[in-house]
């Protein structure tokens, strides 16, 4: 995060490069991956194309799973696409000076994993209803209150709250799914998620339309917008899930 921060003052599109190159390189590690236990089965593009219509098909006749799915996409997609896209411009913005970003997303850093140790605790005393409320309410808010923000620890402190609402989305995600996966088939039906996560359901689509509202419309605008959509979609389907079952 530090080396990012720095780079960014060579070059904003420096530290962009540098991530896409890491990617670009795990690339060959993750296609390691397979499911748990021996198999001696041979695997091919063919076979993991299979598996992975399989695990898709999984999910879309999983009622439940389908829509963990889909709410958790609508839940941090927007947020993912702020983070990725619009974080480090918005906070040079404010007057702060980029070689502090890396201590900044640091601090953000530090906080989600304290916090990450109570996530079991807060769900437990809130419940699943509750909790998911929260975090569609405190992501809405906190979009609302970053469109108009002009002030650097301002910012800062909005970020760490919007990053530590991220975390408890992304555990509950995890625990919430694992729950309706059969044990000896959670990493193939964990990859579909991803996988619908960034193809069908268009995850890379939002985050690139996100980056050129920025360009045309400007940050102020396109954070309401995208507290505006988060708002109507999250109640929506929180709505739908808690009327069905």
């Amino acid at each position: 995060m530090v080396v990012g921060a720095f780079l960014f003052t060579v070059n904003p599109r420096m530290p962009y490069w540098l991530w896409a190159a890491f990617i670009g390189a795990s690339l060959g590690i993750i296609l390691t991956v397979c499911e748990p236990g021996k198999s001696d089965q041979e695997y091919s593009l063919k076979t993991y194309v299979t598996d992975m219509r399989k695990s898709i098909s999984f999910i879309f006749h999983s009622k439940q799973l389908l829509w963990i799915s889909f709410f958790f996409f609508i839940a941090d997609i927007f947020a993912e696409s702020y983070w990725d896209v619009f974080s480090q411009a918005h906070l040079k913005l404010t007057g702060l000076d980029p070689s502090v970003f890396g201590i900044i997303f640091a601090v953000c850093a530090g906080v989600n994993a304290v916090g990450s140790y109570y996530v079991d605790n807060v769900e437990k005393m809130l419940g699943e209803k509750r909790s998911l409320y929260v975090i569609i309410v405190v992501e809405v808010v906190v979009f609302g209150v970053m469109a108009y923000c002009s002030n650097g620890f301002g910012l800062i402190f909005l970020l760490i709250i919007f990053s530590t609402n991220r975390r408890f989305a992304w555990l509950l995600r995890e625990y919430y799914s694992n729950r309706h996966i059969p044990s000896e088939k959670r990493a193939g039906i964990l990859s579909g998620i991803s996988f619908l996560y960034n193809g069908l359901f268009g995850g890379a689509v939002v985050i690139w339309l996100f980056g050129f509202s920025v360009d045309i419309l400007g940050g102020r605008t396109t954070l309401v917008i995208s507290s505006l959509f988060v708002l109507a979609m999250g109640f929506f389907l929180l709505q739908m899930r808690y009327k069905s079952y």
